[in-house]
């Protein structure tokens, strides 16, 4: 089974410290565990908007994946947030 990452957060270097730790993890997680001998999982996307992550989910058919997602993606109230993004993740990729 493949699984897909992917990881949003409006600020940048905390994006791409936790895509760090969870690399870091999962190859602890599967090295040398048969268990997990049969299971994939790729660090897909590190975005820092709603709209990077909802292109690239449409554009590659992303299912099953798993998604770490910040609440707050602006400063600006009216702009979308990690719940809408979930939402709409929610409907492109059900098992999310």
């Amino acid at each position: 089974m493949k699984y897909s990452v992917i990881v949003c957060d409006d600020d940048e270097v905390l994006a791409k410290n936790l895509a760090k730790n969870i690399k870091y993890a999962v190859s602890n997680f599967t090295d040398d565990n048969p268990v997990y001998e049969n299971i994939e999982i790729n660090l897909e996307l590190v975005a820092t908007t709603f709209e990077q992550v909802v292109s690239y989910v449409v554009a590659n058919d992303i299912q099953n994946a798993i998604y770490f997602l910040d609440i707050e993606l602006s400063q600006n109230s009216e702009a979308k947030n990690g719940v809408d993004l979930a939402e709409f993740i929610k409907k492109q990729d059900p098992n999310a």
